[in-house]
């Protein structure tokens, strides 16, 4: 599709925060509902999926963001953005939330992101980051973004989101809980006196 084109299909992007969560949304509608893509049901591994997707440049340095996306059934995609979009790493993983529904007027997904989530810095009162939403259908190639990023720069690139400005929020630092069982086997041949064999002595470990 050519670059400031009518999309073939609305969407409508929604955006709100409290003082411990960013919310992003998409109404995703589609007047074919029964093509709409789903092909991976794992966590970062999308591919030819139709796609809600947010990234945020939280230092608003154009240079580093975060990736968050989501396909129709909530499988969840994050990853890091560095060198302004030509690095990304996919084996970072945070916590935040994704819902989403099908229904014959489209898909909807809503992502809740925890601000310990996310990198940023108060100025006098505020905290400005860079923005982009953005939408993939996949029948038809076609992703709609806000900002309007023209094709020919990748829409991942934190130099070309728009800035936009938080009020009343703090950073905080996040805590993970991981619970773990560690379990092991110590095994000790010996040779008794007199003996034809070997015999080992096996030690149970858990914890």
């Amino acid at each position: 599709p050519a670059f400031g084109g009518t999309p073939s299909e609305p969407s409508e992007f929604r955006a709100g925060y409290d003082d411990g969560f960013l919310y992003l949304s998409c109404r995703c509608f589609d007047s074919r509902s029964g093509a709409i893509r789903v092909n991976s049901l794992y966590r970062d591994r999308l591919n030819g999926d139709d796609q809600f997707e947010v990234l945020i440049d939280g230092f608003n340095d154009n240079e580093t963001g975060l990736w968050f996306a989501t396909n129709p059934a909530g499988v969840r995609l994050d990853r890091t953005i560095s060198r302004d979009g030509v690095t990304t790493n996919d084996s970072w993983n945070t916590v935040w939330e994704s819902a989403t529904t099908v229904t014959p007027d489209g898909w909807f997904a809503e992502l809740r992101i925890p601000l310990s989530s996310l990198g940023f810095q108060v100025r006098n009162g505020r905290v400005v980051v860079g923005l982009t939403v953005t939408r993939f259908i996949a029948r038809t190639n076609e992703r709609v973004t806000w900002p309007a990023i023209d094709p020919q720069f990748d829409f991942q690139r934190p130099s070309m989101m728009q800035d936009v400005a938080l009020t009343g929020v703090t950073p905080h630092r996040p805590i993970y809980f991981t619970p773990y069982l560690l379990g092991g086997v110590d095994r000790s041949p010996s040779l008794p006196a007199g003996a034809g064999a070997y015999r080992s002595d096996d030690s149970f470990v858990r914890e």
